[in-house]
């Protein structure tokens, strides 16, 4: 798991991350130097090897806290076609202020219930990704 602190952070693993992380980084950070990660939030990039079980800011049991929920789902989920793969975005509130970007590559790896979940609330609507100039 990368969190996405920083533009610049960002921008530097442009190429290694999917392109829609930089790009909401950016775009999250702005230019006016007010973003703080601590005050806002930030971006986590999950990656194949990274264990989904294990991201504290969501809850002890990480994102299967809200799978296994009741509630069971996002507060916002989009899919996002990146050079014939699927990014997902998934926004999760943490509290009245802060919230957590998950940007999620889907493969093979990806938790079967997860996928479900993700696919059911994105109903299966890919939208291009954003284009525009990218600098901090």
């Amino acid at each position: 798991m990368i969190r996405l602190t920083s533009a610049r952070q960002a921008l530097n693993l442009r190429g290694t991350i999917p392109e829609l992380a930089v790009q909401r980084m950016v775009h999250f950070e702005g230019k006016d130097g007010r973003y703080n990660p601590k005050v806002h939030g930030y971006i986590m990039v999950i990656q194949e090897r990274d264990d989904i079980s294990k991201i504290p800011e969501v809850g002890p049991r990480g994102l299967f806290e809200i799978i296994d929920s009741e509630r069971g789902s996002f507060d916002y989920v989009e899919a996002f076609d990146e050079n014939g793969r699927t990014i997902y975005e998934i926004v999760i509130p943490l509290d009245n202020d802060r919230t957590l970007a998950l940007i999620l590559p889907d493969g093979p790896w990806l938790d079967q219930r997860l996928r479900s979940v993700l696919e059911s609330e994105t109903n299966r609507r890919f939208l291009p990704l954003p284009k525009g100039e990218l600098s901090c």
